[in-house]
C-alpha cells in the first residue's frame, strides 16, 4: 500500500508539472486542452522566444513561413512615413529588436553570368535567410547582380550587352534583386574590392552596407598565391564582409582556418549552408546548348527566349 501511495503521489506531481508547462507554452487565447504536448526542450525554446527579454526589449518569435509571408505582404504596400520600408519593418518585427539594433546590407554578387542560372538567383535567397538567423540579425534589404566587363575575356563569355539583358530578364520576378550596369560598362577589368567600393559610394548615403555574396570556390582562391593581394583580402573581408555559399565537397571552415586574414576576420564571414544542394552552373548550361540539349528549368524562361532569339552559345569559345 505504501509503495502504491508513493507512485500515486509521483503521478500527481508529474501531471501538475506537465499541465504547468502546457499553460506556459500555450497562447493566452488558446485553451490548454487544445494545445498539443511538447518536449521539455521545445518548451524552453518556446518560453524563451515568447516571454524572454533581451536588452530590455521584448523578444518576438520568428516563424519562417509566417515571417516571410509578412515580409511579402509588406513589400506590396510601399513605404512607411518615417522612410523605413514596410519590407524592412516586417523583417525587424520578425527578428525582434529595434531598427537601430540591426545592420542593413546590400548583397553584391560579381561574376560573368554567362548565362545567369537559377542557382545565381537562389544564392541571394539562401544568404538572406542565413543572415537573418544571425545574432543580432543582419537585414539583407537589397540584392545586386554585377556582371563583369568584356575585358575579363573568359572562355564562353558572351558580350556584356547580352549578359546584362539576360540578367535583367532573370530578375523580373524578384522584388528585391536588381542588376547594376556599372562594372560591365567599364573598359577594363575591375577588382572585386573596387566594385564593392563603388557600391559603398552608391548605398552608404542611404544607410546600406555592401557585402560580397560569393561561392566557397572564390574564398578558396584567397589561399592561391598571386591571385589576391593582401590589401584586397583585407578590404573585402574586414571592411565589407562576405556571405559565402558552402558548396558540396568544399570545406569553407578549413579555408578560413588556413588563411590568416580570413581567420582573424571570421566574424565578418557568414557561411551559408545549402540544405537543398544545387549544382547548376553556367558552364553546364552552355554545354547543353552546344549539345543541342534542353536548358528548361535551369534558367528562367525569359533568359532561354533571349538565348534562342540571339543564337547565343552555339560554340563554346565564340563571343557572340
Amino acid at each position: 500500500p505504501m509503495r502504491a501511495w508513493s507512485h500515486l503521489r509521483s503521478l500527481a506531481r508529474y501531471t501538475l508539472a506537465w499541465t504547468t508547462l502546457l499553460c506556459a507554452v500555450a497562447p493566452k487565447h488558446t485553451p490548454v486542452h487544445h494545445t498539443r504536448s511538447r518536449s521539455i526542450g521545445s518548451w524552453r525554446e518556446g518560453r524563451r522566444l515568447l516571454h524572454g527579454t533581451r536588452g530590455g526589449q521584448e523578444r518576438k518569435s520568428f516563424s519562417a513561413e509566417g515571417g516571410r509571408g509578412e515580409v511579402e505582404r509588406a513589400m506590396a504596400e510601399g513605404n512607411t512615413a518615417d522612410g523605413l520600408s514596410e519590407c524592412e519593418a516586417a523583417l525587424l518585427k520578425c527578428s525582434g529588436g529595434s531598427y537601430a539594433d540591426h545592420k542593413r546590407v546590400v548583397l553584391v554578387a560579381c561574376g560573368s553570368f554567362s548565362p545567369i542560372t537559377y542557382m545565381h538567383l537562389r544564392i541571394f535567397e539562401m544568404a538572406r535567410d542565413a543572415l537573418g538567423r544571425r545574432h543580432p540579425p543582419v537585414l539583407a534589404v537589397k540584392g545586386v547582380i554585377s556582371p563583369v566587363g568584356d575585358g575579363y575575356n573568359k572562355k564562353g563569355l558572351a558580350s556584356g550587352v547580352h549578359r546584362l539583358e539576360m540578367c535583367r530578364r532573370a530578375v523580373l520576378s524578384s522584388d528585391w534583386i536588381e542588376v547594376d550596369d556599372w562594372e560591365v560598362s567599364q573598359p577594363e577589368v575591375q577588382l572585386t574590392a573596387h566594385v564593392l567600393e563603388h557600391f559603398e559610394e552608391k548605398y552608404a548615403p542611404h544607410g546600406l552596407h555592401p557585402m560580397l555574396l560569393c561561392g566557397s570556390d572564390l574564398l578558396e582562391s584567397f589561399n592561391s598565391p598571386g591571385v589576391w593581394s593582401q590589401e584586397d583580402q583585407e578590404t573585402i573581408v574586414a571592411r565589407f564582409g562576405c556571405a559565402v555559399i558552402d558548396r558540396e565537397g568544399a570545406s569553407t571552415q578549413e579555408t578560413v582556418y588556413k588563411n590568416d586574414i580570413l581567420f582573424r576576420e571570421q566574424g565578418n564571414i557568414c557561411i551559408v549552408h545549402q540544405f537543398i544542394p544545387n549544382n547548376v552552373s553556367s558552364t553546364r548550361v552552355r554545354l547543353n546548348l552546344k549539345r543541342n540539349l534542353s536548358i528548361k528549368y535551369l534558367t528562367p524562361d525569359p533568359v532561354i527566349e533571349y538565348i534562342q532569339e540571339h543564337k547565343l552559345y552555339q560554340t563554346e569559345d565564340a563571343k557572340e
